[in-house]
């Protein structure tokens, strides 16, 4: 994954709202199963996007946003774990720049 840093643009639109804000608060990178599927519901993001997520500072993943079979807009990435630490890990995620460097931050 490459720094965030030197990357970032202005804000982006829309909100990621995953379902469990906390899996990221307490992480044992030597645990049998870590949370590297990264999915959430996407408000106000076109289907279509791509977004970035990082783990501390570092794109551990990207993923598209899209139409689930619900018909709920959603995104997913799978994420690198040797990207997260013991304890917390600080997770932002980034709408993907139509060059595809630039990072455009969106809430959660």
């Amino acid at each position: 994954g490459q720094k965030v840093d030197g990357r970032i643009g202005s804000a982006g639109e829309g909100v990621i709202y995953t379902a469990d804000p906390t899996v990221f608060d307490d992480v044992d990178p030597t645990a049998p199963v870590l949370p590297v599927l990264f999915a959430a519901r996407a408000v106000d993001v076109a289907p279509g996007s791509w977004v970035a997520v990082a783990l501390n500072g570092t794109v551990a993943g990207l993923g598209p946003v899209f139409v689930g079979r619900d018909g709920v807009v959603m995104m997913e990435a799978m994420l690198d774990p040797s990207l997260m630490i013991p304890g917390r890990n600080d997770v932002q995620v980034f709408l993907v720049g139509e060059d595809d460097t630039t990072l455009h931050p969106i809430g959660d």
